[in-house]
């Protein structure tokens, strides 16, 4: 958890989740940035109940097994005792997945029925909330999670907490949960991350080589050279995470080649929770991963995040990415390099050559047609070539993929991002990749006009209006400290623009691009006001 999840706004977040849940007994749903917290939230509710010397428990419903161990050692370190058997005789936590929970004919449908049991439950926690949804088209169990509403006392609240929750993933839980709006409470903040930065490369190489890895390991890399940044790289495919490992261990000296590992569903338990140990103690430089290991692991100094090829969702891309920078002070990098085939130069050279052949496919067609009405016996005609009008590319949705949508109406998009994409773009001859709109805004961003790649991300899930107010500044008249301050916030803007841009640029356009003038009256009017320490 970074230190950012310490606010002053975090901490009354939480403060309204345990109210919610203790005092209320209201449901709550929570959105928030990956490392402000979230995991917190689920126990002080709890503990506020054990202080009062009640025997309580509540149920955590977590879609990994190895998050919920995560969970569990969490909780021993805290003096809290987690066990996974819900039948067992003394316990404050049950950390479970939704298999064995809605297991038909298993223990825990027999439990339901023991009011001596259901009693002493104090609420359920779903982690990663967002699967309740997104996960139920292939496991079975997420899709009657539901029912647990009609099967416990209707005074038993559900918690749901997740990143990322869009609208249409929002209904669709309030729905299968049977949330009630009287009785929940939404507590909804941004999930930016701006401590991690992100960038978009396109795959230069051919995509079965991963040569476009090869920065990660640098050439002629020995035994003794400083490791790259610890790293992980999410893929879509067991099959291409190992073979990434074997590429990337072939730049390694022999010594060195178990420091890269692969991570995925097919693995033992043992195997992933060793790799996971190894990666936390820095014992091997990376991982190449699939959403086997994503979801709220958290490993405070995982400084790299690698996307391999587009995935189809930015909530997806915006979990992985959420993996980076987890610890106090720590900065992270988010990369995704993504295929050739979704960037707007490729989409529109595709689309050129399939109006060439349209066009020739036509004229052929009408020479066919010509040629069969002829007469049998005709005489040669002059060498005339029929003249035809020049080819215009016409984008299926322009507002998707073409890049010429530099008039951005950032309102237009959000609307757009909110509904479900019903096509998508693929490569040639190969089944299509049904991509969002915000993935197609994202990769393509510098061309489609944003001025940041950030927007896109923004738009989705309304970050720029779960942003905390600003608080008020009275009315003063500016002295001689507001003057000096201003004047030394000027020229250290000065310095700061021609260093880190050069002098040509500096001159050009001057150092408001580095800082605007309203953010630096904003410095001053909280310092003058005493909301700044230095």
């Amino acid at each position: 958890m970074s230190r950012s999840a310490w606010s002053t706004q975090r901490i009354r977040d939480l403060l309204k989740i345990s109210r919610s849940l203790y005092e209320k007994q209201n449901n709550v749903v929570t959105i928030a940035a990956t490392g402000s917290g979230k995991t917190l939230s689920f126990w002080i509710p709890l503990l506020m109940a054990l202080e009062d010397k009640q025997d309580k428990f509540i149920i955590v419903v977590t879609p990994l097994n190895i998050l919920g161990r995560q969970n569990a050692e969490t909780l021993t370190a805290a003096g809290i005792s987690a066990v996974s058997d819900i039948e067992a005789g003394k316990h404050q936590v049950v950390v479970i997945n939704p298999e064995i929970l809605m297991r038909e004919g298993g223990h825990c449908e027999k439990l339901w029925k023991k009011s001596a049991f259901t009693s002493r439950l104090l609420y359920f926690v779903f982690d990663e909330g967002h699967c309740v949804s997104e996960w139920s088209s292939f496991w079975e169990q997420y899709k009657y999670v539901g029912n647990l509403r009609f099967l416990i006392p209707d005074t038993i609240p559900f918690y749901i907490a997740s990143t990322t929750l869009l609208s249409p993933v929002l209904s669709d839980i309030t729905d299968s949960l049977n949330l009630q709006s009287k009785c929940t409470d939404h507590i909804f903040r941004s999930n930016d991350r701006p401590d991690i930065a992100i960038s978009v490369r396109k795959m230069q190489h051919a995509v079965n080589t991963f040569k476009d890895f090869n920065a990660l390991i640098l050439d002629n890399f020995q035994e003794g050279d400083p490791p790259s940044l610890k790293f992980l790289i999410f893929f879509d495919s067991i099959k291409e995470a190992e073979v990434a490992v074997r590429h990337l261990r072939s730049r390694l000296p022999d010594t060195l080649r178990s420091k890269i590992k692969y991570f995925h569903s097919i693995m033992s338990d043992d195997y992933r929770n060793d790799e996971y140990e190894a990666l936390k103690n820095s014992d091997i430089f990376g991982l190449c991963v699939t959403d086997s290991f994503g979801m709220g692991l958290d490993l405070p100094d995982v400084r790299l995040v690698v996307q391999w090829k587009v995935p189809i969702s930015m909530n997806m891309l915006w979990q992985r990415f959420g993996r980076a920078a987890r610890g106090d002070g720590i900065e992270g990098y988010a990369i995704l390099i993504a295929e050739k085939a979704h960037w707007d130069d490729e989409l529109e050279k595709r689309e050129h050559r399939k109006a060439q052949r349209q066009a020739n496919a036509k004229k052929r067609k009408r020479k066919t047609t010509t040629m069969q009405k002829r007469p049998a016996k005709q005489a040669r005609t002059g060498d005339v070539q029929a003249s035809h009008s020049s080819v215009v590319i016409v984008p299926d949705e322009p507002n998707q993929n073409s890049s010429s949508d530099t008039a951005l109406n950032l309102e237009a998009r959000r609307s757009l991002y909110a509904k479900r994409a019903n096509r998508g773009i693929g490569a040639v001859g190969k089944e299509l990749k049904v991509l969002s709109p915000t993935m197609l805004d994202f990769t393509n961003a510098e061309s489609r006009g944003f001025q940041c790649r950030r927007m896109p991300i923004t738009l989705l899930y309304s970050n720029d209006q779960r942003v905390m107010k600003r608080s008020a500044i009275k009315a003063y008249i500016p002295g001689d400290t507001e003057s000096e301050l201003r004047t030394r916030l000027l020229n250290w803007r000065d310095e700061q623009m021609e260093k880190k841009f050069g002098r040509a640029l500096f001159m050009n356009y001057g150092s408001g691009l580095l800082l605007p003038e309203t953010s630096i009256q904003r410095v001053i009017d909280c310092a003058q006001a005493g909301k700044l320490r230095t």
